[in-house]
């Protein structure tokens, strides 16, 4: 079963605390993708940091599911100050580091071109969504299925 769960224009703290209720009762075959944080990123350094704090205590929250995290694309308005960007590659390299720390969380690199971006830059468009849902299929799908390689590796003893 698939469920979705869209709050426009909402921070990751309310993204986080709005479906309690639901993701109480997932477990170690479910899984749950978090999309956000770009709301969370203006000139506010505060609301950048508690953003990626939100994230990991969502995540050690449910340290029983597995957690897909996409990180924020770069962003292509012709009206945004260049600054963002950095700030965008400065959060996600943080993400990165910490997503690396927790063995039930993976992250989704959204490092998309400008084609697949509206023609404002900000949001994706039709074929940008589409591409995006390929690959959190990807990811699903090597969680669920994971390859033989990763799950059954035998070592050899040494022979002279």
């Amino acid at each position: 079963m698939v469920s979705s769960f869209i709050k426009p224009g909402a921070n990751i703290k309310q993204i986080m605390h709005s479906q309690e209720a639901e993701l109480q009762c997932l477990g170690k075959k479910d899984i749950i993708v978090v999309n956000g944080e770009s709301n969370d990123l203006d000139n506010n350094t505060e609301k950048r940091s508690s953003a990626l704090s939100y994230m990991f205590q969502f995540a050690q929250k449910y340290m029983n599911t597995n957690i897909i995290m996409l990180n924020i694309p770069l962003r292509h308005d012709s009206a945004m100050n260049p600054q963002i960007n950095l700030e965008i590659q400065d959060f996600n390299t943080k993400l990165s580091k910490r997503a690396k720390l927790l063995g039930h969380v993976d992250l989704v690199e959204m490092n998309f071109d400008r084609k697949y971006f509206t023609k404002h830059g900000f949001h994706l468009n039709n074929v940008g969504k589409d591409k995006l849902a390929k690959v959190i299929a990807l990811q699903i799908s090597k969680i669920i299925k994971p390859s033989l390689n990763d799950k059954f590796v035998i070592p050899l003893q040494w022979q002279d």
